[in-house]
């Protein structure tokens, strides 16, 4: 019998006794239970393979290719959750109210309550599937080795790559707008803010750990709440603050299937920020407390998504446009929120950018601790990267439908599902028929749809846009 804490791990062992089920504990204050394991094979308290051998471990005690090297935990619960937020929500709610419009009221708002539930119910289980069955995993691509093979977690870990890649042109992207924005009275392009964009960036990106950029997230997020609330108060004081003069559709309005399913990715790409959850939770002081940080963020989120795509589309009805703050009026308001927006936005970068830099660090050295120049050698080559995508594609609303269907979907609606099966079959736990049917749904329904119908009304979308711009043309805009 194998007595653990998963959450700690910390593990007492008495003897061994096969072929038995878990046993679970309730949990306290909104924890996971605390589980006494009575385990068919060591994995089930240690990750290790039948035999004895951690798949994230060379045979010959080098460290493998799906081993992240982490801090050890230092982060209290609270600020994991403020990490989540400042991670998932900036960006994303920009879209929003353009969504609403795109889908009418009804269908717009209750995309929004229900993929924020759908998400928070999803992250929760992601947990769940880590700390009851493989305590040690730090990352999508450990999980999808241990659970499914080495191949599927070799696809993972490349994929995993190229989603936090993907990400960071957005927010180079808003960054240069809100920068363009606050400095309106300025005649300085798109593609030279972006290098300076790029030079604001060189020093943070130096940061190694989650920990140590920790407390400004939470400066971060009240930035963006600011930023959404002063969006909004300063839209309805200039006067369109009544839908007259403007057109609302409660429900989707007329137009063809594609250009109006378009909107839907929007949803995802707000929500989905589950591939770098393991790795925050790896860094918490009391990991059985992930379930308070991820809904903490939740209970952020939700509402303040709801309320901004309500409201912006109230004030602007089928006028408002892509990217929200582009709506704003020429003034000292203008410059104030969208200065709050680029910090947030750093921020944001540097979450999604930690994460990318010690995959690349890991392929290209071999494994070994990449020295300060060698990571800033790193750092700056994914800042160049991210500026010429920013460029080639400049367009918000476009590059955040692609980046919904290509990675939010199958990151959010493929994955938990998949660990949390896979994980609770091989310990013989059962299923209720509440996590069946949520898993069932999300793995066989949403994901296939919005993944196929998001890439090609995106880049049906993508092309329309081109018609009339070109790479690096000074006025590129967002909206």
């Amino acid at each position: 019998k194998l007595s653990a804490r998963v959450f700690n791990m910390e593990v007492e062992s008495e003897a061994i006794e096969l072929g038995e089920p878990a046993k679970v504990k309730a949990g306290k204050g909104g924890g996971y239970a605390e589980m006494e394991l009575e385990a068919k094979d060591p994995s089930s308290v240690s990750g290790l393979e039948p035999g004895g051998e951690t798949p994230t471990r060379a045979r010959d005690g080098e460290v493998a290719e799906h081993e992240h090297a982490v801090a050890p935990g230092r982060t209290h619960w609270a600020y994991t959750g403020l990490m989540t937020v400042g991670m998932i929500m900036g960006t994303g709610v920009l879209a929003l109210p353009a969504a609403v419009a795109g889908l009418g009221y009804a269908l717009g708002i209750f995309l929004c309550l229900f993929f924020g539930l759908l998400a928070g119910y999803l992250g929760q289980i992601l947990g769940e599937c880590r700390l009851r069955f493989h305590p040690s995993a730090t990352s999508y691509a450990e999980l999808a080795t241990r659970t499914i093979g080495r191949r599927f977690g070799e696809f993972t870990k490349h994929m995993m790559y190229v989603n936090w890649w993907s990400v960071l042109p957005l927010y180079m992207l808003t960054a240069i707008e809100s920068f363009r924005a606050a400095f309106y009275w300025t005649n300085i392009c798109y593609h030279e803010w972006g290098l300076i964009v790029m030079a604001i960036l060189v020093f943070p990106t130096q940061k190694r750990s989650y920990h140590d950029i920790s407390r400004v997230v939470a400066l971060s997020d009240a930035a963006v709440i600011v930023v959404i609330v002063c969006i909004l108060i300063v839209l309805g004081n200039e006067g369109q603050n009544t839908p007259e003069g403007f057109t609302h559709h409660r429900a989707p309005p007329p137009g063809s299937f594609l250009s109006r399913y378009n909107n839907v990715s929007a949803f995802l790409f707000a929500y989905q920020g589950q591939s770098v959850f393991l790795e925050m939770m790896s860094e918490m002081r009391e990991q059985k407390n992930w379930p308070k940080a991820l809904w903490l963020g939740q209970s952020l989120m939700i509402p303040t998504y709801t309320v901004t795509a309500s409201i912006g589309y109230y004030l602007l009805g089928d006028t408002v446009p892509g990217f929200l703050p582009a709506a704003l009026p020429d003034n000292g308001a203008k410059t104030f929120i969208n200065l709050l927006l680029a910090f947030h936005v750093v921020v944001a970068y540097l979450i999604h950018n930690h994460p990318l830099n010690v995959g690349i660090e890991r392929i290209v050295f071999s494994g070994a601790q990449a020295t300060p120049t060698q990571h800033l050698i790193v750092s700056l080559s994914v800042l160049a990267s991210a500026y010429l995508v920013a460029n080639l594609i400049p367009f918000f609303s476009e590059l955040v439908g692609i980046l919904g269907a290509a990675f939010g979907s199958p990151i959010m609606l493929f994955y938990p599902p998949v660990f949390y099966i896979m994980g609770m079959r091989s310990r013989d736990v059962p299923m209720s028929l509440f996590s069946k049917t949520i898993c069932g749904f999300s793995l066989f329904v949403l994901f296939p749809f919005t993944f196929v119908c998001g890439l090609i009304a995106a880049f049906k979308a993508l092309a329309e846009r081109w018609a009339d711009h070109s790479p690096f043309d000074c006025n590129l805009g967002t909206t």
